[in-house]
Protein backbone atom coordinates (compact mmCIF):
# COMPACT_ATOMS: atom_id res chain seq x y z
CA UNK A 1 0.00 0.00 0.00
CA UNK A 2 1.52 3.44 -1.19
CA UNK A 3 1.20 6.06 1.61
CA UNK A 4 1.76 9.71 0.74
CA UNK A 5 2.94 12.34 3.59
CA UNK A 6 1.66 15.89 3.34
CA UNK A 7 2.20 17.04 6.75
CA UNK A 8 4.89 16.62 9.11
CA UNK A 9 5.77 20.37 8.90
CA UNK A 10 7.30 22.51 12.31
CA UNK A 11 7.92 25.85 12.45
CA UNK A 12 9.76 26.44 15.57
CA UNK A 13 10.85 29.75 17.48
CA UNK A 14 12.52 29.65 20.42
CA UNK A 15 14.48 32.06 23.14
CA UNK A 16 11.84 35.04 22.77
CA UNK A 17 12.33 36.80 25.40
CA UNK A 18 10.84 40.42 26.08
CA UNK A 19 11.97 42.34 29.15
CA UNK A 20 10.48 45.38 29.96
CA UNK A 21 10.52 48.17 28.31
CA UNK A 22 13.21 46.38 26.50
CA UNK A 23 11.69 45.27 23.03
CA UNK A 24 12.25 41.56 21.70
CA UNK A 25 15.13 39.23 21.59
CA UNK A 26 15.62 36.96 19.00
CA UNK A 27 18.26 34.07 19.76
CA UNK A 28 17.56 31.69 17.20
CA UNK A 29 14.77 30.71 14.64
CA UNK A 30 14.30 27.15 12.69
CA UNK A 31 12.55 25.59 9.85
CA UNK A 32 11.94 22.46 9.92
CA UNK A 33 10.19 19.89 7.39
CA UNK A 34 10.67 16.42 7.99
CA UNK A 35 8.71 13.02 6.85
CA UNK A 36 9.54 9.64 8.26
CA UNK A 37 7.95 6.09 7.65
CA UNK A 38 8.57 4.63 10.41
CA UNK A 39 10.89 5.56 13.11
CA UNK A 40 9.52 4.60 16.17
CA UNK A 41 13.22 3.42 17.96
CA UNK A 42 15.62 5.69 16.38
CA UNK A 43 15.82 8.57 13.48
CA UNK A 44 18.71 6.81 11.62
CA UNK A 45 16.53 4.70 9.11
CA UNK A 46 13.43 5.49 7.14
CA UNK A 47 13.53 9.64 7.68
CA UNK A 48 14.33 12.39 6.48
CA UNK A 49 14.59 15.97 8.20
CA UNK A 50 16.07 19.48 6.76
CA UNK A 51 16.13 22.21 9.42
CA UNK A 52 17.59 26.33 8.34
CA UNK A 53 18.77 28.37 11.31
CA UNK A 54 18.73 31.99 11.04
CA UNK A 55 17.67 32.22 7.40
CA UNK A 56 14.46 34.24 6.49
CA UNK A 57 12.64 33.71 3.93
CA UNK A 58 13.81 30.14 4.35
CA UNK A 59 12.35 26.64 2.15
CA UNK A 60 13.17 23.34 3.96
CA UNK A 61 11.54 20.37 1.33
CA UNK A 62 12.29 17.05 1.92
CA UNK A 63 11.28 13.81 0.01
CA UNK A 64 11.66 9.93 0.98
CA UNK A 65 10.81 6.78 -1.10
CA UNK A 66 11.26 3.44 1.81
CA UNK A 67 10.15 -0.20 1.63
CA UNK A 68 10.66 -2.53 4.51
CA UNK A 69 9.77 -5.69 6.26
CA UNK A 70 7.33 -6.43 8.69
CA UNK A 71 9.18 -6.92 12.20
CA UNK A 72 11.48 -10.23 11.90
CA UNK A 73 10.47 -10.95 8.17
CA UNK A 74 12.60 -11.17 5.20
CA UNK A 75 9.81 -9.86 2.52
CA UNK A 76 8.82 -6.02 2.04
CA UNK A 77 5.76 -6.09 2.78
CA UNK A 78 5.53 -1.78 3.07
CA UNK A 79 6.47 0.99 0.67
CA UNK A 80 6.07 4.69 2.15
CA UNK A 81 6.46 7.69 -0.04
CA UNK A 82 6.32 10.90 1.78
CA UNK A 83 7.18 14.49 1.05
CA UNK A 84 6.92 17.87 3.38
CA UNK A 85 7.76 21.34 2.47
CA UNK A 86 8.17 24.39 5.46
CA UNK A 87 7.80 27.98 4.22
CA UNK A 88 8.64 30.73 7.03
CA UNK A 89 9.61 34.28 6.92
CA UNK A 90 10.57 35.90 9.99
CA UNK A 91 10.64 39.54 10.12
CA UNK A 92 11.57 41.42 13.51
CA UNK A 93 12.93 44.72 15.11
CA UNK A 94 13.48 45.65 18.54
CA UNK A 95 9.81 46.76 18.91
CA UNK A 96 7.80 43.75 16.36
CA UNK A 97 8.50 40.63 15.96
CA UNK A 98 6.42 38.70 12.97
CA UNK A 99 6.28 35.14 12.37
CA UNK A 100 4.39 33.76 8.45
CA UNK A 101 4.64 30.00 8.04
CA UNK A 102 3.60 27.94 5.02
CA UNK A 103 3.78 24.20 4.09
CA UNK A 104 2.25 22.43 1.29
Amino acid sequence: MRTISKGLVALLVSELVSPALAGITVMEYRTVALTNAFARLSQTQYFEQETIVNVSPALAEVSGDWMGTNAGGSTNTWHWTGFARAASNTVFDADSLGLIKGSS
